[in-house]
């Protein structure tokens, strides 16, 4: 498909995933937008009212995805179709190579994922050739030129004296982790897994992958749907997890009753949790790091259990027939720890040559 020559036109509708039909009656709408509030962002600046951003309009065809989940690939191909997408776009989501993953979450979750991606991927584009959007800062400008991503596939941080810590994302997402200078880490907003999650009913956990092997797989997806895939390493040194209290480091197993209710009760608000597993996603007494599995499901399932005993180790998210450990940290008191004892990290992107190989590698 042909890039969009402007980032406010149909063609981009096209390209961040909508069928022709549904590109047109979007555009249409867009065009002939009603003259009270929320404003679009294009329009003049206004004193009152809220304002809708270009793609938060566009991806609001997707909530009919909110209840699809689940193994029956039939029902998802429906609803996107019924949501308005290509078959570009379903294809792109629903590649079996990346099953394991895409079950995790919901219909709607990777639709609106997938657009936002390829939205800002795009955006970014424009900007490096000049054509700035409309609420872009001018120091984004300035940060790009210093936050590097590596392009020459070196191999990630190591160190024997640390551990290694990885996360998947887009070059888009892992530059919002800086300042305006391009040299201070902020925040980890890209790895933030919003509430309910696994671990926390209302809370932002953060979590990294322990294991390489998992980190291509998510960044192999994002590929696939059109993202600006990013590798991220983060070395850590051995001696800070030694010095976290007991109470600040814990770890749990997928045969264990206290992941079971831990993972079911977070899933579905809290309510009827043991008091003494509230402090799993609780950023004020609870521990720094879980290191732990995580769900194969998305909430929707856990909803539909009548009790926590019904989950079981089938529920942990496996890759290659094993399950994996994740290291969940809180959003404060493990952000905390991560911006204080991160020893290096980097960034390696994840283009078209190594999805190749990635893709070679997994068929055999």
């Amino acid at each position: 498909m042909k890039p969009p020559e402007s980032l406010f036109s149909k063609a981009t509708i096209r390209h961040v995933g909508l069928c022709p039909a549904t590109a047109y009656r979007k555009w249409n709408s867009w065009q002939n937008w009603s003259p009270i509030p929320p404003w679009r962002e294009t329009d003049p600046e206004q004193d009152w009212g809220d304002e809708m951003p270009f793609i938060h309009f566009l991806t609001g065809c997707t909530g009919a995805g909110m209840h699809v989940w689940g193994e029956d690939d039939a029902v998802w191909r429906e609803c996107m179709a019924k949501c308005g997408m290509s078959d570009e776009m379903q294809d792109a989501i629903m590649d079996p190579a990346f099953r394991e993953v895409r079950l995790r979450e919901t219909c709607e979750f990777w639709m609106e994922q997938t657009m936002e991606m390829r939205y800002e991927a795009l955006t970014a584009e424009f900007e490096r050739e000049g054509h700035v959007h409309p609420n872009t800062v001018a120091w984004m400008v300035e940060r790009d030129r210093i936050v590097e991503i590596s392009t020459t596939g070196e191999t990630e941080a190591t160190d024997t004296d640390c551990v290694t810590l990885y996360g998947a994302t887009t070059a888009e997402r892992y530059r919002t982790m800086y300042d305006s200078t391009g040299r201070t880490r902020v925040n980890f907003l890209p790895f933030c897994t919003r509430a309910p999650s696994d671990f926390s009913p209302s809370g932002t956990v953060l979590s990294l992958f322990a294991d390489a092997d998992v980190a291509n797989l998510h960044a192999a997806y994002i590929h696939r749907r059109g993202g600006t895939a990013t590798v991220v390493s983060m070395l850590i040194p051995r001696a800070a997890f030694a010095a976290l209290a007991p109470g600040e480091s814990l770890a749990l197993h997928q045969d264990d009753d206290d992941w079971r209710q831990v993972v079911y009760y977070s899933r579905r608000g809290r309510h009827g949790m043991p008091r003494r597993l509230r402090q799993y996603g609780d950023d004020e007494e609870g521990p720094a790091l879980v290191e732990t599995p995580v769900g194969r499901w998305p909430g929707q399932a856990y909803k539909e259990l009548q009790s926590w005993e019904d989950v079981n180790g089938s529920f942990a998210w496996r890759w290659r027939g094993e399950v994996r450990k994740w290291c969940v940290f809180s959003y404060w008191t493990g952000g905390k720890f991560l911006r204080e004892n991160i020893k290096e990290m980097r960034a390696r992107k994840f283009g078209e040559d190594e999805f190749k190989k990635w893709m070679e590698e997994s068929a055999r």
